[in-house]
């Protein structure tokens, strides 16, 4: 193989790990902006019933909270996905960079759902989350 062919080889495994690379980048800074809304929305909302948090409050402010939990989960699956490709693609042999960023291919090398959501990442955040806000709900009905 000439050093040309080498080095476009190269080029083109170099470009193809950057865009999953950008893939990865993006999920955990979505995952990030989550927590933060998260905060802010529970923050916002007992702002609002500051002395008496009633049961339909608690659902108003917990359903947001567990959807956020559920997307938040969601975008670390995808990120460990894409982590997935890029360690397929980091092995690739030169020639065989064809720019594919489909990683639902890897979903048997990942976790559940269920264990991602769990896990020590998402998992502590929104059961403190939810646990505060019914002690919150339990300390109001007294």
């Amino acid at each position: 193989m000439s050093k040309n062919l080498e080095e476009t080889f190269l080029d083109e495994k170099i470009a193809h790990l950057t865009f999953v690379q950008g893939v990865i980048n993006r999920m955990a800074a979505n995952s990030f902006l989550v927590k933060g809304w998260t905060i802010a929305l529970v923050a916002a909302l007992l702002a609002i019933a500051a002395e008496k948090v009633t049961f339909a409050y608690l659902l108003v402010v917990l359903v947001p909270v567990l959807l956020f939990w559920w997307l938040d989960t969601y975008y670390l699956i995808q990120e460990k996905l894409y982590r997935e490709l890029y360690k397929d693609v980091a092995q690739k042999a030169p020639g065989s960079i064809d720019f594919n960023m489909d990683a639902s291919v890897f979903k048997g090398r990942i976790d559940s759902t269920a264990k991602i959501a769990r896990s020590s990442s998402v998992g502590p955040f929104y059961l403190v989350i939810v646990l505060l806000l019914v002690i919150m709900y339990l300390r109001s009905c007294h």
